[in-house]
């Protein structure tokens, strides 16, 4: 089922308000269906928190995130 990646990378029991599934599975969603520059979204996210922000930091860098 969609979503399941994003089911896998929030660990319940952290403290940070989304540890239910159900509640993942809706948020996910939301995110897909809302309309969001391509530029924006990484549909293959790499595997950790550490990585994907290197991702968004080097886009950052580049100017490609900036809104015009």
């Amino acid at each position: 089922p969609r979503g399941e990646g994003c089911v896998e990378r929030v660990p319940p029991g952290l403290g940070h308000g989304v540890g239910d599934e159900p509640a993942t599975r809706k948020m996910h969603a939301e995110f897909t269906s809302a309309h969001v520059d391509r530029r924006h979204v990484l549909s293959n996210p790499p595997g950790c928190s550490e990585d994907v922000v290197a991702v968004v930091e080097a886009a950052r860098a580049t100017g490609s995130l900036v809104y015009s």
